[in-house]
């Protein structure tokens, strides 16, 4: 899936991540927001993203 966001729907300071990978494809797009410590992602989770319960989470 690589619906297209509109540019204005992206929140501030987030941009098209700058890494791609096979196994993080299935979850674009993925945006990223650099900071003077971290990078921070940001996706828009679907059903297809969730688990069981219907809830997205980390491992």
């Amino acid at each position: 899936m690589t619906d297209t966001i509109p540019q204005n729907s992206i929140p501030d300071g987030f941009a098209p991540h700058f890494r791609k990978s096979p196994l993080t494809e299935p979850w674009e797009p993925i945006y990223s927001k650099t900071t003077d410590t971290a990078v921070i992602l940001g996706l828009r989770i679907a059903e297809a993203h969730t688990n069981s319960r219907g809830m997205a989470h980390g491992g």
